[in-house]
């Protein structure tokens, strides 16, 4: 995952706007608080990381009880 913004128009700025890049594509954010793009970089990632710790595509694994 990749975050881009126009620094120049960022730096010393209350608000922000950026794009997100992933996998999956671009990702835009529009301009809003820094609090809210921090929100939207740190929700993008999570969803990213519990997409990765999904099993694979396949069957189902049962599970073992202890004897």
């Amino acid at each position: 995952m990749i975050v881009a913004n126009l620094a120049m128009s960022a730096i010393g700025a209350d608000l922000n706007e950026i794009t997100i890049i992933d996998a999956e594509g671009d990702h835009h954010v529009p301009l809003d608080s820094k609090a809210n793009i921090a929100r939207a970089i740190v929700d993008h990632a999570t969803k990213l990381f519990l997409q990765s710790k999904r099993p694979a595509s396949g069957p189902a694994l049962k599970s073992v009880k202890n004897a």
